[in-house]
C-alpha cells in the first residue's frame, strides 16, 4: 500500500498559494479583458489550502483503520504527539522568528501576537490571528497542530472503543463519525456567534469564520473516506481508467466553479459561513485524491522522485515564500512594480529561491529529527 508518493499534492497546493499571493501584487493597471479574468480566478487559489488538511486526515488515519481489521496496535498517541512537535515547530519556529525580526526592522511589531505564536493558540483570538504581520501564512500552523491534536485524541478513543466491541460495521462507525461532525459544526457555530472585537484589513473577514472546527470536519471526513479505500483495498479493487477520469473530472469542476465565482468574496459560496468554499470544493479536491489512489496511468506518472520531493520540501515552502516575498521586494523592487515584466522577473527570483532555501532546510530538519526521533 505504497501511497507516500499522494504528498505531491501538497507540492500542488504550494504552487497555488505561491501564485496567488505573487499575483496580489501584480501590475493590474489597464489590464486586458482576459487577463483581468485571470487575475480574478487566481485570487481564488486559496481553496487549495483545504488539500493539507484533506491529505492529513486521509494518511494518519490509515494506521488507525487498520487496528480495526487486527492489523497492529493503535498509534501511541505520546509519541506522535513528540513526533509532530519536533517535525512541525523547529522550522515553524524559525520561520516566525526570522519574520518577526524582519517586520521589527521595518515598524513596531506586536509582541502579544508573536509570543502567542509560540503556542499555537492564535486562532483564539482576531488579535492574534497573524503572528506577525509580514507572513501571513504562519496562521496556518496553529490551526494545522490544534486540528492535530484534538483529532488524534478523538482517533484514540475511537479506535479503541471500536477495537474493544470488535465493531467493523460501515453504518455503526458512520453514525459515530457523523456524530462528531455535528458536534464540530455546532461548536463553529457557536464561535462565530462569540462577541469578538472588529479589527481591520483581511483579519476582520476571516475571523471568527476560520477556526479549528470548521477544519476539523475535513480532518474527520476524510479519516472516514479512508477507511473505505482501506476497505476496497481488502476486496482487491483494482486500478482502473474511472480512477484517472476522476481525478481528471474533479480537477475540471473545481476549475470550472471557480471560474463561474471569479470576484466572489472569501467566504462567498460555502456552507456553513467557512472559508475554502467549503464543501464543494473541500469535496472534489477530495475526490480527485480518492481517483488517484485508484487510476491506471495517471498516479504511476505522478509518482516519481521530483513530484515526491517536491512534495516533501512543500512545508518549509510554505513557511518561507512570503517572507521571501517582502524582502526581494523591499530590497530590489521598491513598493509597486512598473511593468509586468519587472514583476515576472521578480516572481522567477521569489521561486528559484523560495525552492533554493526550502531545499537546505528541509535535509537540515531532516537530519536534525532523525537523530533526535531515532533515540
Amino acid at each position: 500500500m505504497k501511497i507516500a508518493w499522494l504528498n505531491w499534492y501538497r507540492g500542488f497546493a504550494l504552487i497555488c498559494i505561491i501564485t496567488y499571493h505573487l499575483n496580489q501584487i501584480r501590475p493590474i493597471q489597464n489590464l486586458a479583458l482576459w487577463d483581468w479574468k485571470l487575475y480574478q480566478f487566481f485570487s481564488l487559489l486559496p481553496v487549495a489550502v483545504g488539500i493539507f488538511f484533506i491529505l492529513w486526515g486521509f494518511l494518519r488515519s490509515l494506521s488507525y483503520w487498520k487496528v480495526v481489521y487486527g492489523w497492529g496496535e493503535i498509534p501511541p498517541f505520546w509519541k506522535w504527539v513528540k513526533d509532530r512537535i519536533f517535525r512541525i515547530a523547529p522550522l515553524y519556529y524559525l520561520a516566525l522568528l526570522a519574520s518577526f525580526l524582519w517586520s521589527a526592522f521595518l515598524w513596531v511589531e506586536d509582541w502579544k501576537s508573536f509570543l502567542v505564536g509560540f503556542t499555537f493558540f492564535s486562532w483564539m483570538h482576531p488579535s492574534t490571528f497573524f503572528p506577525v504581520a509580514l507572513n501571513g501564512p504562519l496562521w496556518f500552523v496553529a490551526y494545522d497542530m490544534m486540528g492535530n491534536l484534538i483529532v488524534m485524541i478523538f482517533m484514540t478513543k475511537i479506535f479503541w472503543f471500536l477495537r474493544k466491541i470488535k465493531i467493523r460495521k460501515f453504518w455503526i462507525v458512520s453514525i459515530l463519525f457523523f456524530l462528531g461532525f455535528a458536534i464540530l459544526l455546532a461548536l463553529h457555530s457557536a464561535f462565530v456567534s462569540l462577541p469578538y472585537p472588529k479589527l481591520e484589513w483581511i483579519v476582520s473577514v476571516w475571523f471568527p469564520y476560520y477556526n479549528p472546527f470548521i477544519f476539523w470536519i475535513y480532518y474527520l471526513f476524510w479519516a472516514l473516506i479512508a477507511w473505505i479505500y482501506l476497505h476496497l483495498k481488502v476486496r482487491n479493487m483494482r486500478p482502473s481508467l474511472i480512477g484517472d477520469a476522476l481525478f481528471i473530472l474533479s480537477l475540471l469542476g473545481i476549475g470550472y466553479f471557480l471560474t463561474r465565482i471569479r470576484g466572489a468574496t472569501d467566504l462567498a459560496y460555502s456552507f456553513p459561513v467557512s472559508p475554502f468554499r467549503f464543501p464543494f470544493v473541500p469535496f472534489l479536491l477530495g475526490v480527485s485524491i480518492f481517483g488517484l489512489l485508484f487510476s491506471k496511468y495517471i498516479s504511476k506518472w505522478i509518482d516519481n522522485r521530483w513530484f515526491v520531493f517536491f512534495g516533501k520540501i512543500s512545508y518549509p515552502l510554505y513557511l518561507f515564500h512570503a517572507l521571501i516575498i517582502v524582502m526581494i521586494q523591499y530590497f530590489f523592487f521598491g513598493e509597486r512594480f512598473q511593468s509586468f515584466r519587472e514583476w515576472s522577473i521578480f516572481s522567477s527570483i521569489v521561486l528559484t529561491i523560495s525552492l533554493l532555501v526550502s531545499t537546505v532546510l528541509i535535509r537540515l530538519e531532516g537530519f536534525l529529527t532523525k537523530k533526535y526521533l531515532s533515540k
